[in-house]
């Protein structure tokens, strides 16, 4: 299961019991639909970019470190 399943404690014990498996289901079909909520899972993912180095930067500065 994905999404925020895995701030529940003990969750094994909901999916072996019929009525908290279906409790579960139905919250879980419920919230994947909301947006806020699309990003609770554990995945994580992050985006950065990488910083030029002085010489490499730009070509103005290439000349300005040539002088």
């Amino acid at each position: 299961m994905e999404g925020a399943t895995w701030l529940i404690e003990g969750i094994e014990a909901w999916i072996d019991d019929p009525d908290k498996r279906e409790l579960l289901l139905w919250g879980l079909r419920r919230t994947e639909r909301e947006p806020t909520l699309l990003g609770a899972s554990r995945h994580l993912l992050a985006v950065a970019r990488a910083v030029a180095s002085c010489t490499s930067a730009h070509p103005s500065r290439k000349a300005d470190h040539a002088q």
